[in-house]
Formats: C-alpha cells, structure tokens, sequence
C-alpha cells in the first residue's frame, strides 16, 4: 500500500505537488477544503481516509 500525505496548513501547498510528482498520493489541506478547519477535523478526515498528516509541529515536522 502506498502512503497517502495530507500536507497541513503551515506547509506550502508546493509540497504536495512534488510528492505527487514523486509518485505519492498527496493533496494539502486547503485543497480538500479544510484549510481552516481546527485540528480534531482533520485528525477525522485522517482516519476515515487513511492518510498520513504532515504537518509542522512542536515535535519538529512529522508526518503521522
């Protein structure tokens, strides 16, 4: 099975753009309309479609 990347909000939408290019499944946040949307939202749209979360965070810059 192939990664899904979700990119958060405080990375650059370019980010996804080259994931895909690599090959990968990656869209960005704001893409799939959650740009503003609060973090438990996402984390729920992480688990009902099974992506991986990108995202910059205290722990450094983690995909999760």
């Amino acid at each position: 099975m192939t990664p899904r990347f979700l990119i958060d909000a405080q990375l650059p939408p370019a980010l996804a753009e080259r994931l895909a290019a690599a090959g990968f499944e990656a869209s960005h946040v704001h893409r799939i309309g959650l740009g503003g949307a609060s973090d438990l939202a996402i984390w729920r749209q992480l688990s009902f479609c099974d992506w991986l979360d990108c995202s910059r965070s205290a722990l450094g810059g983690f995909c999760w």
